[in-house]
């Protein structure tokens, strides 16, 4: 008889258990619950999207390589590689580096790609090579004190 009872009470908590857990992902699905379901789905425009999403959720964590498993079929992401992926934008800071006679623009998109990489000094030192050239554009001067203060 206790045998039983204990039998039923260990199958209440796992259907309690369950049905909470069931009832959490249903009313609270994350994010790559939803990519995945919309990446499963058998139409072709929820499938694209839900395999950019789950490209875009990977590359956001910066895994490169699980990112790299939904590429296939995503032409339109190598403009969001360049600006974000970090051996691009080594690549990126290594070609400006290189380019003789820099000009503000050159200075400020180096700055920038070191920011992204976290090279904070380095992205300081190219504003105020920018600011060298342009000391009297306003918004640059803005930059230049916002970061040197």
């Amino acid at each position: 008889m206790k045998a039983n009872l204990l039998k039923i009470f260990i199958v209440l908590i796992l259907i309690s258990i369950f049905s909470l857990n069931f009832y959490s992902s249903k009313s609270h699905p994350d994010n790559l619950t939803q990519n995945k379901i919309q990446f499963f789905k058998f139409d072709g425009s929820s499938n694209f999207i839900g395999r950019l999403n789950l490209w875009y959720f990977f590359a956001k964590k910066n895994n490169w390589n699980n990112a790299a498993k939904f590429e296939s079929d995503l032409n339109q992401i190598q403009i969001f590689k360049l600006n974000n992926q970090p051996e691009k934008l080594s690549q990126k800071i290594a070609e400006l580096k290189s380019k003789k006679n820099k000009d503000v623009q050159d200075y400020l998109s180096l700055a920038k790609t070191q920011s992204i990489l976290g090279l904070n000094q380095d992205a300081i030192e190219s504003i105020k090579q920018a600011h060298q050239l342009d000391p009297i554009r306003s918004d640059l001067d803005q930059l230049f004190y916002s970061v040197t203060q």
